[in-house]
């Protein structure tokens, strides 16, 4: 294998498509990505509930090397935020050291059919609600303001203080189909790190599968969000 960024779309293309014969399954940090699973990569499909959690766990790796400490929550608790209890909800973020993360990530697939990003910036107290398609329903604002609600409460509790969380809807690029809400989660995550933007299109979407795919392959962040191949 190479831990070398390509510059060439037909390099990368040809190295992701020869490793997907090599195993039939990827493994970083006990999240598991099957064969069939990675194999969505190099098409059109949706993404596995796996290929983002092991790709936000590449993204929270990479940040120590930026000097920060970012942490994520699995997509399995994406549903835990609309039946618990402030209390429960609480809980739940203090399992994650959330408050001594600089930056933490939130996926979130509350209806069963798109992907969105919830970020929280600890030095700015801010929680970002990042949406390629502007699914803005009573179901996300529900658990936007249970976070607020449970991150001030958790402030007061550590702080001895009262803070005031501010929330942003973030004016982010949209999808311009019905199945890479998955991907876009992944791209916002990598973006919200390096704090750079990055231009998706029909001609980049395709390259930025490969690039995830790439990482994914490597078990590390190649790629930074301005990247243009050949």
């Amino acid at each position: 294998m190479t831990s070398v960024a390509f510059i060439n779309k037909h390099e990368i293309d040809d190295f992701v498509r020869k490793q997907t014969g090599l195993s039939n399954r990827l493994v970083f940090k006990k999240i598991c990505i099957t064969k069939d699973e990675f194999n969505v990569l190099t098409s059109s499909g949706w993404f596995f509930d796996s290929i983002i959690n092991y790709y936000l766990e590449l993204v929270t790796d990479y940040a120590k090397f930026l000097r920060l400490k970012v942490g994520s929550l699995n997509t399995a608790n994406s549903l835990f935020f609309v039946k618990e209890s402030l209390e429960n909800t609480v809980a739940k973020l203090n399992e994650h050291s959330f408050l001594n993360q600089d930056l933490f990530f939130i996926p979130l697939h509350v209806n069963g059919n798109h992907w969105s990003l919830i970020v929280f910036e600890k030095k700015k107290l801010i929680l970002e609600y990042w949406d390629s398609m502007n699914s803005h329903d009573s179901a996300y604002a529900g658990i936007i303001k249970k976070l607020v609600k449970s991150i001030e409460h958790m402030l007061v509790q550590k702080t001895k203080r009262i803070s005031k969380i501010n929330v942003e809807i973030i004016n982010c690029q949209k999808q311009d189909n019905d199945y890479d809400c998955g991907m876009f989660v992944c791209l916002f995550a990598r973006n919200r790190l390096f704090e750079r933007t990055f231009k998706i299109n029909k001609e980049t979407l395709s390259i930025f599968r490969l690039i995830i795919a790439h990482e994914i392959i490597e078990k590390k962040i190649l790629y930074h969000t301005n990247v243009q191949l050949k």
